[in-house]
């Protein structure tokens, strides 16, 4: 049925009908779902995020793989075969850690790009219902408006001040303004106005459509380079990381070919100092702290899905714990966004004022259908939740359903709400006229009234009347109810004018209006909110609400939320109208909380609040909200906003709720945590071997290392252990720290107080104990190889413990609580004990078994480094903390 060669634009509605065997109704369920079944889910291709061939090429371009083949190579042509076999080894388990890292992470962000899912409003037996885009079939009739994502490509057969951004398909940056004509010559992508394309941002208006292609036919599908990237760039740590990786390799690079360059010059067998500079390199290298913060931050993000919160990028996880100041919005966020209309105040025709709440309205009723149907039963209403809570005041008030009420009073035009105008407008057939109902905030409403509906009659509103009303609002406004007021207007136009209104046509015809009256709508705080906000300013972080809602109404919730409600601490939108930028960043640190206030305004907000050098979160739900979700550090949409506002976020609240954004900001701070654990670990060894193969051709002692020892302590030490260090959960007093830094270093002052005497302390301890037992002792050089092998190999594993908190003691600490780090340390002891006692390692790895007053003294120079590691982090807590 997809047929490439039809050109779908050039056709009439009715000929694409019937080529798609269609109806203005919509398909039957039935027919849809056979249509799915031979057609497949409406879905983009995917690529596969992680592919094994792709995989092993890139392990083949890391040096540290190079070096290995390398050596093994040369092990081979010169007959030391047992050398080769563990070099060979190395490689294998480098490239499974690797395998499982970038297999884990993949699978991680795979998995979170496809929770989001795009919703669809498709009309089928003539009703109109939300369905998940990947159900969508040709011919399937659908609505959008704005907000909106396409979901398919389809010929529009009504558009009414419809425009979308194609950028995605054509890289114009602007919306394209869109019609019904049919175009009759051959036109590129991007002049087919009559055409809607999947993956589009509908900007304005409204619209209907019918599908014409699906899937991998849309012309998205086709683009490979957009719809099939397999590759996740990098984010800035990861690059920094990276970067001190490849100094490190520079200078561990250099080492080793001066220690080929003295051992020959001392005259050392050249293919023994040669591996065994590969091996020093191999183990001085920290190749995989790049790929290990990939699988640390994918970890983060998991677990932050757990949550209900889903981080659309890694970098957003990194970034979430530097935050420092969240712009919450109190709708849905603070509260539970379940409204409810609690009372009304009108002296007018009740019939009348419920019917300006439902018709004034962008909500979606659905049909209900029985249990076997494809919606729930009774009337689900879908749609922003001040739009539900007026529809349902409706439901529960009138002896007719939506529909019935659709039908009796046909919809010519609608007029969405818009920050701007602070109204929404819908232009309704009644009896022989028209008119327009109409619902907003009740400055907006009473300011263009010109008359009030008494017992259904209309008399002169009078100023005194005006007053009353806004002391009526205002009152209620204080027990912290959400204010609407509601109206209508008769106009004399006819019905086909009214239906060729633009935008400025329908607010322009919103004047000398009739004022029905007030609803109260309640909407609860949330359970628990209040204790967390405080547990996000012990965190040192600041919480500025954000609220479309009247001051008195945003003062009521803020003090039932604990925040400042004084009147220096509160800024309405107006009076930020009317002050510079300049003088929004001197006042900003003083609001807490900003009322009455726009898209716009919100932009201002966070735009100022960085330039004062703070990091930003910041909620948003509507169209309007992507630019300041842009601007700020970390862009938060909630799961009921509109696609547009999900598709600029960093992270979406699945939920909705405030609790999820502190849980990220936790796990976010946790990451950082994890990676400079990791780091520490990872660089405290890293040139052990060096100054230990080193300090031995400069003394003219043997070598206390052959290669494949070092090389089988590589395995042990920076193996699983570094890894499982990414599933460490959060500490206790995670949330009880300042703000991280923006851009602060991984290797800080605390961490480099502990990676550089720790790394010093074991290259001294380790070659005064291989110098007194070669000086003052009896055993062979392969025994005391054997006790400086066992030592490197074990001590990492003793004081992995004391890493588990950089500032901690070890002794507040619960030490069993990352079982991945328990095995990675019990697979590590079970390599050595086997290295050191297993006869058939011992003739590999050239061991000896060591006696028991040997292998206790390897245990306690483990211990040592412990409590080596312990007392650095005392002094560091006594001399920066003051402690």
């Amino acid at each position: 049925m997809q047929n490439e060669a039809t050109k779908w634009y050039q056709l009439e509605f009715d000929d694409v009908l019937n080529r798609l065997n269609s109806s203005k109704k919509g398909l039957t369920e039935e027919e849809a779902e056979k249509r799915l079944k031979e057609q497949g889910p409406n879905r983009l291709p995917r690529e596969k995020r992680f592919r094994l061939g792709l995989f092993l090429l890139s392990q083949l371009k890391s040096p540290l793989i190079y070096i290995l083949i390398i050596g093994g190579s040369i092990s081979i042509a010169i007959e030391h075969n047992l050398d080769a076999i563990i070099i060979f080894a190395a490689v294998a388990v480098n490239i499974g850690i690797g395998f499982y890292q970038e297999y884990s992470s993949g699978k991680t962000l795979e998995k979170l790009t496809q929770i989001v899912k795009v919703i669809a409003r498709v009309q089928r037996n003539g009703d109109v219902r939300e369905i998940d885009s990947e159900k969508l079939v040709i011919g399937d009739i659908i609505h959008i408006k704005a907000g909106m994502k396409v979901p398919a490509d389809a010929r529009l057969i009504y558009a009414k001040n419809l425009e979308a951004n194609e950028s995605l398909l054509t890289g114009e940056s602007s919306a394209v303004n869109k019609n019904t004509n049919s175009i009759k010559e051959d036109v590129v992508v991007g002049d087919r106005k009559n055409m809607i394309f999947t993956g589009s941002i509908i900007e304005k208006g409204e619209g209907i459509g019918i599908v014409v292609k699906t899937s991998g036919n849309t012309e998205v599908g086709k683009i490979a380079e957009l719809t099939k990237k397999a590759e996740e760039d990098q984010t800035p740590l990861q690059q920094r990381m990276g970067h001190l990786g490849k100094i490190i390799a520079i200078i561990v690079t250099i080492a080793s070919v001066l220690i080929v360059g003295v051992g020959w010059y001392e005259k050392i067998e050249f293919t023994e100092i040669f591996i065994t500079s590969i091996a020093v390199a191999v183990a001085a290298i920290p190749e995989g702290l790049p790929a290990t913060i990939a699988v640390i931050l994918a970890v983060s993000s998991r677990r932050i899905l757990t949550k209900k919160g889903l981080v659309k990028q890694l970098i957003a996880a990194e970034s979430l714990g530097s935050t420092s100041v969240i712009c919450s919005d109190k709708t849905g966020t603070l509260t539970e966004g379940k409204m409810s209309v609690e009372k009304i105040v009108s002296e007018s025709d009740k019939k009348e004022f419920y019917l300006a709440l439902a018709l004034a309205n962008e909500a979606l009723v659905e049909k209900p259908v029985s249990q076997s149907g494809n919606t729930p039963e009774g009337p689900a209403i879908k749609g922003e939740s001040t739009d539900q809570a007026k529809m349902q005041a409706f439901l529960e008030n009138s002896d007719m359903t939506y529909n019935e009420l659709m039908l009796s009073m046909p919809r010519l035009n609608i007029l969405p709400f818009d920050p701007k105008n602070k109204f929404i407008a819908s232009f309704h057939k009644k009896d022989s006229g028209i008119r327009v109902y109409i619902t907003g905030t009740p400055e907006k409403i009473i300011e263009l009234s010109e008359s009030v509906d008494k017992n259904g009659e209309a008399q002169k509103i009078t100023e005194e009347y005006k007053k009353e009303a806004e002391l009526k609002y205002e009152e209620m406004a204080k027990d912290g109810l959400r204010m609407i007021a509601a109206a209508y207007v008769d106009i004399q136009n006819n019905e086909n004018e009214v239906l060729e209104y633009n935008e400025k046509e329908m607010v322009n015809s919103v004047k000398n209006i009739t004022y029905l009256g007030l609803a109260a709508i309640k909407d609860p705080i949330r359970e628990g909110v209040k204790e967390i906000i405080k547990e996000v300013n012990d965190a040192g972080i600041r919480l500025v609400m954000l609220t479309g809602d009247h001051k008195l109404t945003a003062l009521a919730i803020g003090k039932e939320l604990g925040l400042p409600t004084d009147q220096d601490s509160i800024m309405e939108g107006a009076e930020m109208d009317k002050i510079s930028d300049e003088d929004l960043r001197t006042k900003i640190r003083e609001i807490d909380i900003f009322a009455r206030v726009n898209p716009e305004h919100k932009l201002r907000i966070v735009k100022a609040w960085k330039e004062v050098g703070e990091v930003v979160a910041v909620t948003g739900d509507g169209i309007n909200d992507a630019p300041a979700l842009k601007v700020a550090d970390v862009g938060v949409a909630v799961g009921s906003g509109t696609d547009v506002t999900k598709e600029a976020a960093d992270l979406i609240l699945l939920d909705d709720s405030f609790l999820t954004i502190v849980e990220a900001i936790k796990q976010g701070r946790t990451a950082f945590d994890n990676i400079k654990k990791v780091t520490v670990f990872m660089l405290s060894n890293s040139f052990t071997e060096v100054i230990l193969i080193l300090g031995a051709l400069l003394f003219k002692i043997p070598l206390p290392l052959i290669a494949v020892q070092i090389l089988w302590t590589n395995l042990v030490e920076d193996g699983l252990p570094n890894f499982a260090l990414a599933f460490e959960p959060p500490e206790d007093d995670v949330l009880k720290r300042k703000p991280i830094e923006r851009n602060k270093p991984i290797l800080d002052r605390e961490a480099s107080f502990i990676a550089y005497p720790l790394g010093i302390m074991t290259d001294i301890i380790l070659f005064s104990v291989f110098f007194f037992f070669l000086k003052y002792s009896h055993y062979d050089i392969s025994y005391i190889r054997t006790i400086i092998f066992a030592t490197l190999g074990t001590d990492s594993l003793f004081f992995i413990f004391s890493l588990k908190s950089l500032d901690k003691s070890i002794f507040k600490m619960n030490l069993f609580n990352n079982r991945y780090l328990l095995f990675a340390i019990a697979l590590g002891f079970a390599m050595m004990v086997s290295a050191v006692y297993l006869p058939q390692l011992n003739h590999v790895l050239r061991t000896s078994p060591l006696l028991l007053q040997h292998a206790l003294l390897v245990m306690g120079i483990g211990i040592t480094k412990l409590f080596i590691i312990e007392f650095v982090k005392l002094l560091h807590r006594r001399h920066f903390a003051g402690l």
